[in-house]
Formats: C-alpha cells, sequence, structure tokens
C-alpha cells in the first residue's frame, strides 16, 4: 500500500513477482462489489445502561457491548484505534480492558495492515470475531475470506466519508507546537458539550491544557465538514445502500426521544440487522441496553442522510490539497477557516451559553429551520 499526495493509501502491484493470476482484481471490492444480504433488515435504536460507557462513546455504545459479548466468548474483535504515533489503525484484540480504544468516532481513513489475514486465521482455529469498520472496509474483508464463516460477525458504520490521514497528521503536529505539548488523546465527537454538539476534544501531556472546540473552532472538523479532505472515492460512494454485507450497521439517532419517550438525550445508536446471525447476537445482546424496535424509513429519514447518499466534493478540494503541501498548517487555516470576529465570540460565549442553556435553545430553533 503507498501513499498518494494527499495521505491516501492505495495498492501497488509489484511486476517482478506478480504471476498475473487476477485474484488483486477479483478480490478488490470496488471493482467486485459482495452481494448484499438477501435477508429482511430490521432497525432498531438501543442505549447502552452503562453511562460511563456511553458517556465515552460516540453515540449510544452498542459497539462495546458487543466488545463484551464477543470477548466473554473467548473471542477476538476488530476496529479502529489510535497507534502510539497517533495514527489511526485497525487492530484486534481478546482483552476486555482494551475495548475502550474502541470507542468514538475516527474521521481518518484506517490503516488495516495485517488484520484481514489475521481474522482468518482466528476463524480457522475456530475463534468468535467481530471485525468492526467502513462499509468498504467490511466488503473487502468478505472477498478477502472468499467464503461465510459462522463464527464471524461484521459491524460496518455509516461513515460521511474518510477524510486525510496526511492531514490528520499536519494537524496534530500544529496543536502539539501551538501548545507545546504532546498530544495524548483525540476524540473527534466528544460529548463535552453534550450529544448534540460535534466537539474536537484534545488532550495534553500538560493536563492544564484544555481544548473542546466544535466546528466553530476546530480546523480539522471544519475542513471535514466542508467537503475539503474526504478520499475521491468516497464522494462516489458503491456502498450506499440500506441493504449491506455485514449483520450490523450503527449510527447516530439523534431523535432517540421520537422513537420512544424512555430514552434520554445523551446519546443513542441506530442499530440495523441484516442476517439471521446478527438477530441471534442481538438477543445475546439485550441485557447490556435499554432498546426500541423502529421503522427504517424513519430512521433514514431522520438521522440517516448518508445511508444512501454520498457528500459533493468541495469546488476547493484540489488547491486544498495543494496549499496542504506547500504552506504551514497555519496558513491553511487562515485561508479556509479565517479566525473571523463572529467566530472569536462564538469561542468565548459558548461554554458561558451551553451551561445556562441558551446554546442548547439556539441549536434546536437552527435544527428546525434546516429540517
Amino acid at each position: 500500500m503507498k501513499e498518494d499526495n494527499e495521505g491516501f493509501r492505495y495498492p501497488e502491484v509489484n511486476t517482478k513477482i506478480c504471476i498475473e493470476c487476477g485474484l488483486c482484481e477479483k478480490i478488490c471490492p470496488i471493482q467486485n462489489t459482495p452481494h448484499n444480504n438477501n435477508e429482511i433488515t430490521d432497525s432498531y435504536v438501543i442505549q447502552h445502561k452503562n453511562n460511563e460507557i456511553r458517556r465515552d462513546s460516540t453515540s449510544g455504545g452498542f459497539f462495546s457491548a458487543i466488545c463484551d459479548y464477543v470477548i466473554a466468548q473467548n473471542g477476538y474483535v476488530f476496529g479502529a484505534v489510535y497507534n502510539e504515533k497517533m495514527e489511526v489503525v485497525h487492530y484486534g484484540t481478546n482483552q476486555k480492558e482494551e475495548i475502550k480504544r474502541f470507542r468514538g468516532s475516527k474521521y481518518v481513513q484506517s490503516q488495516i495492515g495485517n488484520t484481514y489475514q489475521e481474522t482468518k486465521s482466528l476463524l480457522l482455529k475456530g475463534y468468535l470475531v467481530c471485525f468492526s469498520g467502513t462499509p468498504c472496509q467490511i466488503a473487502g474483508l468478505k472477498n478477502f475470506l472468499r467464503k461465510e464463516y459462522t463464527n464471524l460477525i461484521t459491524v460496518d458504520l455509516v461513515c460521511r466519508g474518510n477524510p486525510s490521514p496526511l492531514l490528520l497528521k499536519k494537524y496534530l503536529a500544529y496543536q502539539e507546537k501551538y501548545y507545546n505539548s504532546k498530544i495524548t488523546k483525540v476524540k473527534f465527537r466528544d460529548k463535552y458539550y453534550g450529544y448534540d454538539f460535534s466537539t474536537m476534544t484534545l488532550e495534553f501531556q500538560n493536563e492544564k491544557i484544555q481544548y473542546h472546540y466544535g466546528m466553530e473552532g476546530d480546523p480539522m472538523l471544519k475542513f471535514f465538514f466542508l467537503d475539503l479532505c474526504s478520499k475521491p472515492a468516497c464522494h462516489q460512494c458503491k456502498f450506499k445502500t440500506i441493504e449491506r454485507v455485514s449483520d450490523f450497521t450503527i449510527f447516530d439517532c439523534w431523535n432517540a426521544k421520537s422513537f420512544t419517550k424512555k430514552m434520554d438525550k445523551k446519546g443513542a445508536t441506530h442499530v440495523f440487522i441484516h442476517s439471521s446471525k446478527g438477530h441471534e447476537v442481538f438477543e445475546q445482546l439485550k441485557s447490556y441496553f435499554h432498546y426500541q424496535k423502529t421503522d427504517i424509513q424513519q430512521a433514514v429519514r431522520q438521522d440517516g442522510c448518508m445511508i444512501l447518499s454520498s457528500t459533493t466534493p468541495s469546488k476547493n478540494r484540489e488547491q486544498f490539497f495543494n496549499d496542504l503541501n506547500s504552506l504551514p498548517f497555519d496558513k491553511v487555516q487562515k485561508k479556509y477557516f479565517p479566525l473571523t470576529l463572529k467566530r472569536k465570540l462564538i469561542i468565548k460565549l459558548k461554554p458561558f451559553l451551553y451551561y445556562i442553556g441558551v446554546f442548547k435553545f439556539y441549536m434546536r430553533l437552527k435544527n428546525k429551520k434546516h429540517a
């Protein structure tokens, strides 16, 4: 796998040892998309009963529940984590204490590494394995395995796109230099200001530093939602369907109370179940969370536009990457995300307005306006 100038990794064939068997093309999920499950998809909204787990999760904590279940069966779980270099990589474990590493959205393309091979080896040994990732990563795993395994559980997530690892690397380096302290933790969708706000939280070795900014102040989040930095394939994604090859599809449920009054507003997960295996596992998981069966079309309509739709790349995308490769990060930020007086005021006032409840009222009005 070789990085291009945007930081995205693509396969490169070593022609000196290639025997031209054509297996690369057969396995590639873009050239040969695996067939979706033919079974009927069911929909649920869930909230983990453990509030501490849910607070640490991006939405409702479903994946933590399935991790607990699989590891309790002496199984292994694979998902995206940060390594010691703060790169996003896929990783497998059978240790319960490591489940927390999987929690939280990571808005960047993860490196699969050898996790497909590791998964196959564990499956052949009879272990229960849960593999999570983006829809394209799950499709890639299915094509790589080339057969169904009864001891494999797959979970895909609804995503807007895969931002550039190069952008994340430059963003983190800039923040460490600006604050003169090493970053120890990154949370793209922290609930610091509550579930309704997408907040980037950075933790530093210097624990006195507090960094909790939403799109009004954080360039990484802003560049992502401006559609400046995702992989080109994400803008014409072949996996934007309700039916999936995975057993489960998970995504945010912003409107949990419209499905059931029993749930609060501190984070909930929509769970689509695509297979009989998924239904069997879900039955085993019910003790972990509160749940309510829901209508699929309502779930898509209210919270799941990204299930079916790809975003349109910004007209400035190409120039953005040219600038990212040639300008200091602060210059890129000033060009594409200038610190206006309005933004300065929001950054200063948001913490106060949030704690007195005014910001929540503003967000409700804003959401109704765009509904």
